[in-house]
């Protein structure tokens, strides 16, 4: 065996120098000391005025550390040694003392900046993962901060701040979140921590056990909704684990692609959870929009609170016993929609109720308004009750011609579309898809769903839809309504969205040649690109941030999601658009006189809508009047049979 000392000791010494910045520390101290003790031995074996060596090492160490002393020296030898000593003090001490602290301090920002260290915190809303929903979520949780703060209280907690848990974080990754959250970020409520959620060490990180509540948004982008609604309910595996001694385990908002993974969800963790099945919610929304044209700006108002008006949840037990129509008389700048009840365990919606329905003990109040302060009931009616009709159960839209329906792209979002269909009983749909992805991969993911819903018949065509050439071969000009799918098949949303946007160019031109108005609902998978579309080429559904609305909402008023699946559900409350003909004559009535005249029908007002421009009004000023009322429409919520 080969003897290598030098190389030994070399080996030794780094692997002490990297153990951490007290090794390196020692090991200066250590040449210090030895620099010291050899200049020490120099003075008193060669130079003069030194009687032993402690005073000798003290000398040494003095000038090794203050230049200062250098002119109290004497003797040229004396004078030699101090120079070179002082020089190695700048060298050593000073150089390498300084460069070993700043790597320290540097390593140590890198530490805090990566969001490794652990949160110690009671009450927080834990966001776990980053997804192309996470920027939304932190935005609408940030300027809910009212609603947040009142969901909180209720806990026992009284301040917000919102703890996300991202894969990598750095520097650049806080500064890119502060940007696309804008100007509603704020330092001092939002803390980032690296790790994953699937690991339950990280878990512990963001000390998810004692968060208020905690929010598992999903990911379009992970090799297909199995994959994203795997690693969800893995999460939730941990987060079960992780509680299960917790006397108030956090509230879980979790979001589910498939609908049928929606039970296995629920099982993995049985404590308070939400779980909102994203497909299911997005298809639903799609197909009510192509039932009713123009629904898509209703949604986009009441989704959120950031614009407009906003559904809001309040107690009803100061109205027990009172009659909901009476209750219509206390909402001078909001509409009541309804109430949600807890029946047999489980939240149940009363839209647009009927005549002689009574709040219950335990029931909320569900209500449209601009504000949380605007939905707070008055004391006494402000007007006289509206004699309400009997109304409610109609039937559904009837019998009609098959809805030609063109779908351009693929996503694991098309089979619940399809199966969205086919709960309409009395419709008929013809459905044609077309997409880059092979035929026969599309009709084996979608072989189980044709064959349970007859009353759809799919057909498959392999087009490029963003090729000029090809689309007008394809004659998109025969279908009602044309919806490109944002599809997960690509590389990210952007290029989902790129060809998208230009899909819907090159459908708006094949239109115009025929001097026809395309009717187009595009999805979109990336926020930013809301304002490349112009509203008068189609109606948008941004899906990322609808379901980072929805699970907001639900993580603080969990009756939020019953409301909205009764709404976009096929029967029960719809929300809808008919003629304001039907309800006055008068072009002077106002909105109050329309909600008297609405609810002699058994319906609810919520807004106005005119169809020329597709601008809609929602919980409009009750004194407000439209002239031109035969160009106008009532936004309502009826009640259909199913």
């Amino acid at each position: 065996m080969t003897f290598r000392p030098f190389d030994r000791a070399k080996f030794a010494i780094e692997r002490w120098l990297v153990r951490g910045l007290w090794h390196r520390v020692a090991v200066v101290a250590l040449l210090i000391l030895s620099i010291s003790l050899l200049g020490g031995l120099l003075v008193i074996v060669l130079g003069h005025g030194f009687g032993d060596l402690p005073e000798a090492t003290w000398w040494s160490f003095l000038r090794l550390s203050d230049p200062g002393y250098l002119g109290d020296d004497v003797g040229l030898f004396n004078r030699t040694v101090s120079t070179v000593l002082t020089v190695l003090g700048y060298v050593v001490f000073l150089g390498a003392l300084v460069a070993i602290m700043t790597q320290g301090l540097n390593a140590r920002m890198e530490k805090l900046e990566a969001g490794l260290t652990p949160v110690v915190r009671d009450g927080h809303i834990l966001v776990l993962g980053w997804t192309n929903r996470t920027d939304s979520i932190i935005r609408e949780l940030l300027l809910s901060q009212g609603p947040a703060r009142r969901f909180l209280e209720r806990r026992g907690d009284h301040s917000v701040h919102i703890v996300v848990l991202a894969e990598k974080v750095s520097a650049a990754f806080v500064q890119n979140l502060r940007d696309a959250v804008g100007p509603a970020w704020d330092e001092r409520r939002v803390t980032v921590r690296s790790g994953s959620p699937l690991r339950p060490e990280h878990l512990a990180r963001v000390d998810a056990a004692h968060a208020a509540v905690i929010l598992i948004p999903g990911a379009d982008f992970v090799r297909g909704s199995v994959q994203s609604d795997t690693q969800s309910i893995k999460t939730l595996l941990s987060l079960e684990a992780l509680v299960i001694e917790e006397e108030q385990p956090p509230r879980v908002v979790a979001e589910i692609f498939e609908a049928k993974n929606v039970r296995l969800a629920r099982r993995a963790y049985q404590a308070d959870a939400e779980i909102i099945s994203s497909d299911g919610f997005v298809s639903r929304l799609l197909a009510q929009n192509i039932r009713h044209p123009g629904l898509s700006r209703v949604f986009d108002e009441i989704l959120t609170h950031q614009k407009g008006n906003g559904i809001y949840i309040r107690e009803g037990d100061g109205f027990v016993g009172m009659q909901v129509d009476e209750l219509h008389a206390r909402f001078p700048d909001a509409v009541l929609m309804g109430l949600v009840r807890r029946s047999k365990g489980r939240l149940q919606p009363i839209l647009n109720p009927s005549s002689g329905i009574q709040v219950a003990e335990g029931d909320r109040l569900v209500i449209l308004a601009p504000s949380y302060e605007a939905s707070k009931p008055s004391e006494s009616p402000f007007r006289s009750v509206f004699a309400r009709g009997a109304g409610g159960a109609g039937t559904a839209s009837g019998a009609i011609a098959a809805r030609r329906i063109l779908i351009l792209g693929w996503s694991h979002r098309v089979p619940a579309l399809i199966t969205e269909f086919g709960t309409y009983d009395d419709e008929r749909y013809e459905v044609r898809v077309a997409s880059k992805v092979p035929i026969a991969q599309r009709e084996a993911l979608l072989a189980k769903v044709t064959a349970a819903n007859p009353t759809v018949t799919v057909a498959h065509v392999e087009v490029n839809f963003t090729d000029s050439d090809q689309m007008r071969a394809l004659g998109p000009e025969g279908a009602d309504r044309i919806v490109f799918m944002g599809s997960d098949w690509t590389e990210s949303a952007e290029e989902s969205d790129a060809r998208t946007l230009m899909g819907s160019l090159i459908v708006d031109e094949l239109f115009r040649e025929h001097d026809l108005e395309a009717n187009v609902i595009m999805e979109l998978l990336d926020p930013d690109n809301a304002t490349l579309v112009a509203r008068s080429r189609g109606e948008l559904i941004i899906s990322p941030l609808v379901l980072s609305h929805l699970m907001t909402q639900v993580a603080l008023w969990p009756e939020v999601q019953v409301v909205f699946d009764e709404l976009i559900t096929f029967g029960g409350a719809d929300v809808t658009f008919r003629p304001l003909t039907e309800y006055t004559d008068s072009a002077t009535a106002s909105f109050d006189e329309l909600e008297a005249s609405a609810a002699a029908r058994g319906e609810t007002a919520l807004g106005i809508r005119t169809p020329s421009t597709g601008q809609v009004e929602i919980n409009p000023s009750k004194q407000a009047t439209w002239d031109e009322p035969a160009d106008r429409e009532l936004v309502t919520l009826v009640t259909t049979s199913g």
